[in-house]
């Protein structure tokens, strides 16, 4: 697990006119995992979570590949100096980037402050000039990169704007190579249909193209798997839900499309030696077909982007600019459930395995560098089942939540090929190592880092099988920018408000399910005046919940992607809050509870149905079953 170190400082150190926040996330195994979390105060209420990683290899290090002149010289502007080693080591460095946000600027007039910043390997305190306009650009100079000198890496977890509208604030893109493990994969540059793009103002802090191209090129990595929703570039206009808010997206080149479960390293036009990265991609299609998770050997993080995250954190009910909202798993119409559905499973999958591994790992380290002592021999066949050591059987007996690989030593023993009946059992885990074992922390791309992955995602497996069972209170929001009806499904709504068909029977109910019917007739053949809304109906008596829950809209109110009204940006910075005062809920029934894993969901009914006729009836019932 990951948790957040500094962040007190980091805040402290920061200007209040800013509107990120950076916090480092360091690993319980001691590990400096070189990763920060960047929190962004947008206008749309989206408040993105930007994940930012120095990766570095020396001279010494680095693998080494030819180009076409056979130059292997590395230009002196890519070379950092590690000023705690006496040789002087010199070395390459990329800032990997996971999305880059909603592009938020606020101009804030030149001085001079404080702030904690990390550089070349060491924490230091350094007073810099403020810069004239915030953005993600000249944030990352005045924290992580001083004057821009290390290139970035983005990952795209998605195309949708809120992660996508930063690439303005950076350095442009170019064909600059990524490889994939092995394989190098380098597209044409994007360009819009007819006229090119003008960036917004601002895009640089006012710099023109010439300092900017000056800069390092940013590289760009997205999903292999959904080209054509990001090119040609009126697809990336369209699907980036740019057109919805007025946006113009910004043009820049995808340098590789990312296979599933490849391995990141990265090399630039000017060195010919490449960096290796501990990251690992993973499609996850579903919230969108280019949807992608990416996990981290180094820090055993797992992020997920927006394919699912908690509704609330103690990270958004303490965020310097007051309470945020709580913030359902959103689907549009371009969402398939079935692709979703796949994709957790496949991550639950991986994560076990993960698990696995590492507790595998922690015995093995323990069982080769500890002492005698810290070990004793036990005949196994004369302890009874009552007493032995329930972590030793649950590694040669894995239970439905570990679903990980049996480790070699416990097959042996389960099939008998082991040379007496004599075990090993590591006593110093119970005594002198009060933490647990060390698990895969998963985060998001909202709300959600650093909380335990395999039950995260058995939770929301769980939480998305009730609401395909319709077994979750659920209530209609606002329409979509599309005309699409659009619902909320969460145990924090109100019963008394909330919406579920009173079937009969099973038959009543797949009766309503089945594909078709909305055109249903009364006893007498004529059509019904109840219009069919897949499992709900909406009817015409004026005193129904559907008229009731019209009435509880605010049609004037703005309101985000995510069905929730847009808070205002100027009053949360000067520390009031939401000025409805109940945490911008939409229902408007309290937020009061918090669970550890607790999930909402909005979604299109269309894209609820279409999911409850492709997902198998008999996986709903699997994961209901289950708990965390």
């Amino acid at each position: 697990m990951i948790s957040l170190d500094n962040e007190e400082l980091c805040l402290a150190m920061l200007p209040s006119s800013c509107p990120y926040t950076i916090s480092k996330l360091d690993a319980d195994n001691g590990v400096d995992s070189k990763t920060w979390l960047i929190r962004e105060h947008d206008q749309y209420g989206e408040y993105p979570h930007i994940y930012a990683k120095i990766c570095r290899a020396t001279r010494e290090s680095m693998p080494q590949t030819r180009g076409l002149s056979g130059d292997t010289k590395l230009k002196s502007a890519d070379l950092g100096r590690d000023q705690d080693e006496k040789d002087e080591k010199r070395y390459d460095e990329v800032i990997i980037l996971s999305d880059t946000g909603c592009g938020t600027e606020v101009p804030y007039p030149t001085s001079h402050h404080a702030c904690a910043v990390e550089h070349a390997g060491s924490s230091m305190l350094s007073s810099r000039p403020e810069p004239a306009v915030w953005n993600l650009g000249t944030f990352l100079e005045y924290t992580l990169n001083p004057a821009g000198r290390i290139p970035y890496l983005v990952m795209t977890t998605h195309c949708h704007y809120d992660h996508i509208m930063g690439l303005w604030k950076l350095p442009p893109t170019t064909t600059t190579r990524l490889q994939v493990q092995d394989r190098v994969s380098i597209s044409p540059r994007l360009r819009p249909d007819g006229a090119s793009i003008s960036p917004p103002v601002g895009r640089a802090d006012g710099r023109d193209d010439v300092q900017m191209s000056n800069m390092p090129a940013t590289t760009v990595l997205s999903s292999s798997h959904g080209k054509s929703f990001v090119i040609p570039y009126a697809n990336l206009q369209r699907h980036s839900l740019c057109e919805n808010n007025g946006l113009q997206a910004p043009n820049y080149t995808v340098s590789v499309w990312a296979d599933d479960m490849q391995r990141v390293v990265y090399s630039t036009p000017a060195s010919l030696r490449s960096i290796p990265t501990p990251l690992t991609i993973l499609h996850m299609p579903g919230h969108t077909p280019d949807s992608l998770a990416w996990y981290d050997a180094d820090t055993h993080m797992l992020c997920v982007g927006d394919s699912f995250y908690l509704k609330e954190t103690p990270t958004t009910r303490a965020a310097p600019w007051g309470p945020e909202p709580a913030m359902p798993t959103i689907f549009t119409l371009e969402s398939d459930l079935a692709d979703w559905w796949t994709s957790a499973r496949k991550v639950l999958a991986f994560v076990r395995e993960k698990n696995a591994e590492l507790k595998w790992q922690r015995w093995d380290g323990a069982r080769r560098g500890g002492e005698d002592d810290c070990f004793v021999f036990v005949e196994y066949a004369g302890v009874s089942d009552g007493d032995r050591d329930p972590r030793f059987r649950d590694a040669i007996e894995p239970g439905l939540e570990s679903g990980s690989p049996v480790p070699e030593f416990a097959h042996e023993h389960q099939e008998g090929n082991h040379d007496d009946d004599w075990v090993l059992v590591d006593i110093a885990h119970r005594s002198s190592s009060p933490s647990a074992p060390e698990r895969v922390s998963l985060c998001a791309a909202h709300t959600t880092v650093s909380v335990d992955a395999e039950a995260a995602t058995l939770t929301v497996l769980s939480f998305m099988a009730r609401i395909l069972r319709d077994e979750v209170p659920c209530r209609r929001v606002a329409d979509g920018s599309g005309g699409e009806e659009r619902w909320l499904w969460d145990y924090a709504l109100n019963r008394d408000s909330a919406v579920s068909v009173p079937f009969q029977n099973e038959d009543d109910k797949s009766r309503y399910w089945h594909h078709g019917e909305n055109d249903r007739k009364d006893q007498n053949g004529r059509k019904d005046k109840t219009q069919y809304q897949g499992h709900h109906e909406i009817s015409e008596c004026k005193d129904s919940w559907a008229v009731k829950a019209s009435k509880s809209l605010n049609l004037d109110q703005r309101w985000n992607s995510r069905g929730f009204p847009i808070q205002d940006v100027q009053s949360q910075r000067q520390g009031q809050g939401h000025p409805s005062g109940n945490n911008g809920y939409v229902d408007g029934s309290g937020y009061e509870r918090h669970l550890r894993y607790e999930y909402s969901v909005l979604a299109p009914l269309c894209v609820v149905e279409e999911g409850r006729r492709t997902i198998p009836r008999s996986e709903w019932d699997v994961f209901c079953e289950r708990a965390v």
